[in-house]
């Protein structure tokens, strides 16, 4: 088993060779360890790492902060349902979401009439000439 192959086995299946599921695998890891230096340095780094990392993940919990977090909830007040606030949340609200969509549409139609008249105009322009007429019915 080559180092690689040994240090990939150790990140998938841990430190505790007697828990490998594959028993080969598990006997060229221990042939490993016994001829190779670094096979061995790289499980006690890894064991190290599967030891500290219990207390690494361990964050303690700050005194009386469920307490302050349940002070901070019970004194503050719901929000009160006032005309104003019911105006502007259902009305002033989606009346002003309402404007640009209007306004993009009062631009995109005022625009259409001119692009039509500028088609016309290039049709009448275009065919006043019968020759070129006359060349698209030859085709």
């Amino acid at each position: 088993m080559e180092l690689t192959k040994f240090e990939e086995l150790i990140d998938r299946q841990g430190t505790d060779l007697q828990s490998w599921t594959e028993e080969d695998l598990r006997e060229q890891a221990y042939a490993l360890l016994q001829s190779s230096k670094p096979a061995q340095e790289l499980l006690r780094n890894a064991q190290a790492v599967e030891k500290w990392i219990p207390k690494a993940m361990f964050v303690p919990v700050p005194q009386g902060l469920e307490r302050r977090i349940l002070n901070a909830i019970a004194g503050t007040k719901p929000i009160a349902r006032t005309w104003q606030r019911i105006c502007t949340n259902w009305i002033l609200k989606p009346a002003l979401a309402v404007v640009p969509l209007a306004l993009g549409f009062l631009i995109g139609f005022s625009q259409a009439n001119h692009s039509t008249i500028i088609e016309d105009e290039i049709t009448t322009v275009h065919f006043e000439d019968y020759t070129d007429i006359l060349f698209l019915a030859n085709d």
